[in-house]
């Protein structure tokens, strides 16, 4: 799976909601759906949901 380097990676539309919780689009599939990642505390390590959510409000509420 591709990584978001800043430099042109796979997220789009990134926005942080809070340190460690960000929602997204990607870039490089058809859908629009948001996607949320969720730092995983005391490891390098990220846990990625998707719920098929195409309004930014339906992904806020879902995260919150």
């Amino acid at each position: 799976m591709a990584m978001d380097t800043g430099k042109g990676g796979f997220i789009k539309d990134k926005q942080e909601l809070k340190p460690g919780l960000i929602i997204f689009r990607r870039s490089d599939v058809q859908h629009s759906n948001w996607y949320c990642r969720v730092k995983v505390p005391n490891v390098d390590r990220y846990k990625c949901l998707i719920q098929k959510f195409l309004k930014r409000s339906n992904i806020l509420r879902f995260c919150a």
